[in-house]
């Protein structure tokens, strides 16, 4: 039996696509020979795992393969470029609960796409239609997409596309976890900060705010832990300045999984791949800041299936701008880097003094490796009915190899 030949792109938001992508690669490289295509830290992260792929490629134009199917992690490119060379794909959706689309919009919106037409063509006009459009063609385009279930059902904009749906498990890789992990690392982490819609200053800015927020808790708990701060390599040398510190990685995301197991507490925004992965490893997570919109929807969207009344939410701490401002929830990402702008350069502020307050509570409260697993269990035992076993890869493993076998190779 001949080997399928698979392209696979991951959205550059982050970190959280390149890691659903890094896990599938162990499966469906086994019955597939696999290529990679993106840019920005997508292409970064393949190009650090690139013993993973077969080919690399930085642009479509330089793609000399024909393939018999394209897998898509959050990156409408790879499936306008599938479309326009008839060739099937599947989609990965690990967002599907943000999307505010209307049905028949969706439907209709096919109409605009033109085989003839650049990406950045058919990318402006499809967000003619609202924020985030483009990403439409997942489900408008793909032959069969992959939902990271939660416990509710499918929202009602994408019911029509039910036929083609298929709910799987978190996605985690648990291949790291120890029976007796270490537990004496307190692990802050930027990794995810790079997205094409934030600037150098508007990084810049966050990392002060975060440092403002966690410095006196740091100073009066981290002594005695190992600190570990993980970032885009892009920005090793400025979190060195800006935090006063060496212990800065540009982390593998195996060497993310294999620090996150020893760790007491992870400190990081509200990704959802990073919220999975510490309850899969059971560490208990301190949400920081926004780093963009998206941000608070994670975190509501998964915790709130956790809660059973406002005493719940301190299981689950963060120090979010949309849960103490309701304005913040409509912000775009700009909005949210104005602010923390303001905060820093305005008189003493009182929001920064209560996330600071709350960031000092929830360290000293974590401060033991027991003090740490007992808060971790309690998160987990909450959303136990919404984790599941955290093999979605496997199931969409075997749901390709099914793929393959249909199509007789």
């Amino acid at each position: 039996m001949k080997k399928m030949k698979i392209l696979t792109g991951a959205g550059a938001w982050g970190y959280g696509p390149c890691a659903t992508l890094r896990l599938l690669l162990r499966e469906i490289g086994v019955f597939a020979e696999v290529d990679f295509v993106g840019e920005s830290v997508a292409l970064d992260f393949a190009l650090r795992h690139k013993t993973q792929f077969h080919r690399v490629f930085d642009s479509y134009p330089t793609i000399q393969e024909n393939y018999d199917l394209v897998i898509s992690v959050m990156e409408p490119d790879i499936l306008l470029w599938a479309y326009k060379q008839d060739i099937p794909s599947v989609s990965i959706d690990n967002l599907y609960w943000m999307w505010e689309w209307e049905e028949p919009l969706l439907q209709s919106s096919v109409s605009v796409i033109d085989k003839e037409e650049s990406f950045g063509e058919i990318r402006n006009k499809l967000q003619h239609f609202g924020e985030y459009f483009d990403y439409s063609v997942m489900y408008t385009l793909a032959q069969k997409v992959f939902l990271q279930k939660f416990d509710q059902g499918l929202p009602a904009s994408l019911e029509g596309f039910a036929d083609k749906i298929q709910f799987v498990d978190p996605m985690v890789d648990l291949s790291y976890r120890k029976a007796l992990p270490h537990r004496n690392t307190i692990l802050i982490s930027f990794s995810g900060m790079i997205n094409p819609y934030v600037t150098e200053l508007d990084l810049i800015v966050y990392l002060f705010v975060v440092r403002s927020i966690l410095r006196e808790g740091l100073d009066r708990y981290g002594t005695g832990h190992e600190m570990v701060y993980a970032v885009h390599e892009s920005l090793a040398d400025t979190v060195k300045k800006v935090f006063r510190t060496e212990n800065v990685y540009a982390l593998t995301h195996p060497e993310f999984l294999q620090r996150l197991d020893d760790c007491l507490l992870v400190i990081a925004p509200a990704g959802m791949a990073t919220m999975f992965e510490c309850l899969a490893y059971e560490v208990p997570l301190l949400v920081l800041p926004e780093q963009h919109d998206g941000n608070y929807t994670n975190y509501m969207t998964l915790y709130r299936n956790g809660v059973s009344d406002a005493a719940d939410w301190e299981a689950f701490p963060e120090l979010m701008l949309s849960t103490r401002v309701p304005e913040a929830r409509q912000f775009k990402i700009e909005d949210f880097y104005r602010r923390y702008m303001d905060e820093l350069t305005g008189a003493a502020s009182p929001l920064l003094r209560e996330l600071s307050a709350l960031a000092g509570k929830t360290l000293g409260e974590i401060a033991t490796a027991d003090a740490s697993r007992d808060f971790a269990r309690a998160q987990t035992a909450k959303l136990s009915h919404v984790v599941g076993e955290f093999k979605g890869v496997q199931q969409i493993a075997e749901a390709i190899k099914g793929l393959v076998q249909m199509s007789g190779f």
